[in-house]
């Protein structure tokens, strides 16, 4: 089959890798300029940083060994870093599952995926359009694609419902409501008196705290920090500007830290608009309309993760299968 997948993130790049693998003829379409997806990482003149998801925690025993895989091909590195909780008594030690990182950055993995498959970057898919002999894909700038037998859509969910739905309504089920996630990149001038690299913060303006510099394969001082906002404060403030955002995340360092945090050398912000479901909301699933050869899927089908991209990917990859099979004579 030749198949068209939308978003070159940890779905989308899985989801390429298996079917070419697999021996369908796959293209690739990002609207951004570069693999990754929730897996950012950003080069800055003044350093590196991972904007995206900070750690790779692997509860799955097979998520696991495809992880120590990854890790033989030197596409990740187990991080041994023991994560941390905070809340308003303390710091405390966290669940203790086996995490790793991307090397060297987190974004890696997806290059090392989607090497040798046709890419398209930069292009925003705006519409699908059936005809008898496939799928016929439209951009923003009015350029056509295809034709194409099969799509598979791994934008977040409401991209993917808005691009989908008139064309296979029966796949969805209703509505969901995502929340923001502001990502804030700090280069300190000293380091942080935190007890640990990677700390789970319970606080009304921060979620997590990681130290860049001190994953595994990465280059720096040990100075930079990737702050992360939870849900409620960043979509309330989705707004806010840079020196408002600033403000905010070193006022709840402060308070972290219990004392004050050193002075800030560079900076750069991240909002991830579509950042998660609520937390009330059920996982969708993989939702697949077999007539119709149309398939959404990403880590939000599971659970929002990078393990959750994983297994999303292995149904997508069986589902597409099904799909070929029904298109022998």
């Amino acid at each position: 089959m030749k198949i068209a997948i939308i978003g070159a993130g940890m779905t989308g790049s899985l989801c390429a890798h298996q079917a070419n693998a697999q021996g369908h003829q796959v293209v690739l379409f990002e609207k951004s300029r570069g693999r990754g997806g929730r897996c950012t990482h950003k080069r800055l003149s003044w350093g590196s940083v991972d904007m995206g998801a900070p750690v790779v925690p692997a509860t799955d025993a097979d998520f696991n060994h495809q992880m120590q895989l990854w890790c033989d091909q030197g596409l990740a590195q187990s991080w041994p870093a023991k994560p941390l909780t905070w809340d308003a008594n303390g710091f405390k030690a966290d669940r203790d599952v086996p995490q790793y990182v991307f090397v060297p950055a987190m974004n890696q993995v997806c290059k090392s995926l989607t090497q040798g498959i046709q890419l398209h970057t930069g292009v925003r898919v705006s519409h699908l359009q059936p005809l008898d002999s496939g799928w016929l894909l439209w951009d923003d700038d009015h350029n056509k694609y295809g034709v194409f037998d099969a799509v598979v859509c791994t934008a977040p969910w409401p991209q993917t419902h808005a691009l989908l739905h008139d064309n296979a309504p029966g796949m969805f089920v209703g509505e969901q409501q995502w929340q923001a996630c502001w990502a804030l990149a700090l280069a300190f001038d000293a380091p942080l008196s935190l007890p640990g690299p990677l700390v789970r913060a319970k606080h009304p303006v921060l979620q997590c705290l990681v130290n860049n510099s001190d994953k595994p394969g990465r280059d720096g001082d040990g100075n930079v920090w990737t702050l992360y906002f939870n849900h409620e404060f960043s979509q309330q403030h989705v707004d806010l500007d840079e020196g408002g955002l600033i403000r905010a995340g070193l006022e709840a360092l402060t308070d972290i830290c219990q004392q004050p945090v050193p002075s800030v050398l560079h900076h750069y912000r991240h909002l991830w608009r579509l950042a998660r479901p609520l937390s009330t909301e059920q996982p969708p699933g993989i939702l697949v309309s077999q007539q119709q050869r149309l398939i959404a899927a990403g880590d939000w089908s599971l659970g929002a993760s990078v393990q959750s991209a994983w297994q999303a990917a292995k149904q997508v990859t069986s589902s597409l299968q099904s799909m070929a099979v029904e298109t022998v004579p």
